[in-house]
């Protein structure tokens, strides 16, 4: 497909026509992954549930895919206005905690999201079942998910993959231990107090474990040395640490609200442009 306007991300609903789905992953024009693509980009989307037409317009984002799918059913058309004035998940995004459920069966996956969904501010983005793969913690990194497997085990590789992109990842036989533990990264998150936030403008380069970002800083201050969280639409997608700090190409100790600054950060995370990076105290 090709982009038109707006964002197309990882983690998007998309909606055509005919189909309707959850992009699991987004490629560019040469065939590597990107979290995100921007207007006149050709891409590949995996997440549709069913393939679409050739030469259906689509739209993305938060929206009600229930609500959208019963309006196609009746024979209805799509607007983008219909799209954007849906609810859906956007009405609860602020403050919500994205889950991917997974479970040995049909029914421990039913009781697991029936349990989960009726929390406070928890959000099923995907459930699925058998042991949580690689392919689960890249959904979760992309969406900024964390993952929730009742009776399943974590593979091997997945652990790996998890561990070096701090995906976090609770499993247990007991059902509610699994919410206690939700229960507990929710209440640790809340007692931090941000103070520093700064908004990621741009992505200058990743290898390995370190990136090069800019940014502008939109409330306290940036400090050099500073232990960071980065978040995308309030969900949590990595952790690091800032290196060096610079304004105005200069090494600075620290940056105040209302300017830029370029930041080397040792991080795992998949940082993509409009990420939020906080200090917590």
């Amino acid at each position: 497909m090709v982009l038109r306007d707006g964002v197309l991300k990882e983690g998007d609903y998309i909606v055509t026509k005919t189909a309707t789905g959850k992009i699991k992953m987004l490629e560019d024009f040469s065939g590597r992954r990107t979290g995100e693509l921007r207007p006149s980009s050709p891409a590949s989307v995996l997440g549709f549930e069913s393939l679409p037409s050739v030469g259906e317009g689509f739209y993305a984002g938060f929206v009600d895919l229930a609500e959208i799918e019963l309006e196609l059913a009746r024979g209805g058309e799509l607007s983008k206005e219909k799209l954007t004035e849906s609810g859906g998940l956007s009405a609860i995004e602020a403050g919500s905690h994205k889950v991917i459920t997974k479970a040995d069966t049909s029914g421990s996956l039913e009781v697991l999201n029936q349990v989960i969904g009726a929390l406070e501010g928890a959000v099923i983005v995907d459930s699925s079942l058998g042991d949580v793969s690689d392919g689960d913690v890249d959904q979760a990194l992309g969406t900024g998910s964390l993952i929730i497997g009742f009776r399943v085990k974590v593979k091997a590789t997945a652990l790996n993959r998890a561990r070096v992109n701090q995906v976090q990842i609770f499993t247990s036989e007991i059902i509610y231990k699994l919410v206690e533990d939700l229960e507990k990264y929710v209440s640790d998150r809340k007692e931090k107090k941000v103070s520093g936030e700064l908004e990621v403008l741009k992505i200058f380069g990743a290898e390995k474990n370190r990136l090069v970002l800019g940014g502008r800083v939109v409330a306290g201050v940036i400090k050099n040395g500073a232990s960071v969280g980065f978040e995308r639409r309030e969900s949590a997608i990595g952790e690091g640490k800032i290196i060096n700090l610079q304004e105005n190409k200069k090494d600075v100790s620290e940056v105040g609200e209302g300017k830029e600054c370029g930041l080397l950060v040792e991080t795992s995370a998949k940082v993509a442009a409009h990420d939020r990076l906080k200090i917590f105290s």
